[in-house]
């Protein structure tokens, strides 16, 4: 039984490094906690095609459409009650 529960370990850990995972605050330019529209498009169009955008626990307000293009990227929060997207887009 140990053998097995050792790789279903190894299996799932390889999964989970097998993607690029960034967090969102590597893109904090002013280094303040906040993190801008401009900042997450910033961190989206860098990082490849695969990968996992982490957002910590916060609130992250969007003012402004943010096109992917043919890139296919995961927005992944730290919790479901306290990583909380707004949307405040303007015409």
């Amino acid at each position: 039984m140990k053998s097995i529960m050792l790789i279903s370990f190894f299996l799932i850990n390889f999964a989970v490094n097998a993607h690029q995972v960034v967090s969102v605050y590597d893109y904090d330019q002013d280094n303040n906690g906040v993190v801008s529209s401009s900042e997450i498009e910033n961190a989206i169009n860098s990082v490849q095609n695969g990968s996992i955008l982490f957002f910590p626990n916060g609130e992250y307000a969007f003012d402004k459409t943010i096109l992917l293009g043919s890139k296919s990227i995961t927005l992944k929060g730290e919790s479901e009650s306290d990583t909380i997207f707004t949307l405040s887009l303007i015409h």
